[in-house]
C-alpha cells in the first residue's frame, strides 16, 4: 500500500458513542425483564386464600313428632332401703356420710360389741374343752376294748372269774357311751360358738347392695334398736339408693290416662339440665288416688 493510500485511511470516531448507548439500553431492558420475571414468579408461589362456603349449624335434639301429653314428676330410685342393725346396742362407729358410694356387703357402721365378743371367746373355749373331753373318751374306749379282750383270753384259760368279764364289758359299754356324749358335747359347743359369731356379726351393719348413701339417721353414741319406736333410740342408721334403678314418676290425671300406654316413648327433661333431653318409655301405669288433688 502506498503512502497516499495510508493517508486516506481514517477512523470514524462519531459512531462509538452511539454503539455504547445502544448497548447500555439493551442491558437495562434485560435487567428490567429479569426483575419482572422474578416478581411474577414470587407472586405466583405465594399461598392464596381459598374461598370456603360456610353453612350455619343448628343443634338438634331427639324429639317426638307429636306431643301426646306433658306432665311433671320426680326422679326416684326404684331400689332404696333404710338400713338398720339386727341387734340392739350403742352405735360405736359410722363410716359413711351423705353421698358416699358403697358396695354390697361393705361395712358402713358398727355397734359396741364388747359383750358379744366376750361371749364368742367363751364359746370358742368351750369348743376346745368339748374336743378335749372327746379325745379323753376315745382313749378310754380304746383302753376298755383292750381290757375286755384280755379278760376274755384269761377267762378262756380259767384264770379269772365270770364277774371280771362282766366288769370289763360294763367298762367298755361306759366308754362307748362316753364317746357318744363327747361327740354330742362337741356339736353343742360348736353350735354355741356359731351363735356367738352370729351375734358379733349382727353388730356390723353392711350395705345390702351397691348404691349411694342418701341420709344419716343416727350418730355415733346413739342407741340403735331394730324397728325401734322408742323415743330414745334409733331404728334406721342410714338410707341409701341404687342409682342404676333411677326412673321418673309422673302424675297423670284420670282424664288423660287413656292417652298413655305401656311401652309408649317419652321425652324427659330435667330442671338441672334444661338443654339436655333424654329418651324413655312408659314402664308401668299404677292407678292410685291422690286425695290432695281430688
Amino acid at each position: 500500500m502506498s503512502a497516499d493510500d495510508l493517508s486516506k485511511l481514517r477512523i470514524d470516531r462519531s459512531l462509538a458513542p452511539v454503539q455504547t448507548r445502544r448497548r447500555r439500553k439493551w442491558i437495562w431492558l434485560g435487567a428490567i425483564a429479569i426483575v419482572l420475571i422474578a416478581g411474577g414468579a414470587w407472586f405466583a408461589l405465594q399461598p392464596r386464600a381459598v374461598a370456603v362456603q360456610t353453612t350455619p349449624i343448628v343443634t338438634t335434639y331427639p324429639s317426638q313428632q307429636f306431643v301426646v301429653l306433658n306432665s311433671t314428676g320426680y326422679v326416684v330410685a326404684q331400689r332404696k332401703a333404710a338400713i338398720s342393725s339386727k341387734a340392739s346396742g350403742r352405735l360405736e362407729w359410722l363410716g359413711v356420710a351423705e353421698g358416699t358410694r358403697v358396695k354390697a356387703g361393705e361395712i358402713i357402721a358398727r355397734l359396741d360389741s364388747r359383750d358379744v365378743s366376750a361371749q364368742l371367746d367363751a364359746a370358742l373355749a368351750n369348743v376346745n374343752v368339748a374336743r378335749a373331753a372327746l379325745e379323753q373318751a376315745l382313749a378310754e374306749e380304746r383302753d376298755a376294748d383292750v381290757s375286755l379282750k384280755r379278760t376274755r383270753d384269761l377267762i378262756a384259760q380259767k384264770f379269772v372269774s365270770q364277774s371280771a368279764l362282766d366288769q370289763a364289758r360294763a367298762r367298755a359299754d361306759r366308754a362307748v357311751a362316753g364317746v357318744a356324749s363327747g361327740r354330742a358335747g362337741v356339736v353343742a359347743a360348736e353350735a354355741n360358738a356359731r351363735n356367738a359369731q352370729v351375734a358379733v356379726d349382727y353388730t356390723l351393719i353392711r350395705a345390702p347392695f351397691d348404691g349411694i348413701i342418701l341420709s344419716k339417721s343416727a350418730n355415733v353414741g346413739d342407741m340403735v334398736t331394730p324397728f325401734s319406736s322408742a323415743a330414745d333410740s334409733k331404728g334406721a342408721v342410714v338410707s341409701m339408693a341404687d342409682m342404676s334403678t333411677l326412673e321418673v314418676e309422673a302424675d297423670v290425671s284420670e282424664a288423660s290416662l287413656s292417652r298413655i300406654s305401656v311401652g309408649q316413648p317419652t321425652e324427659i327433661t330435667l330442671d338441672a339440665l334444661p338443654d339436655t333431653r333424654f329418651r324413655g318409655a312408659v314402664s308401668r301405669i299404677v292407678p292410685t288416688v291422690d286425695r290432695a288433688k281430688a
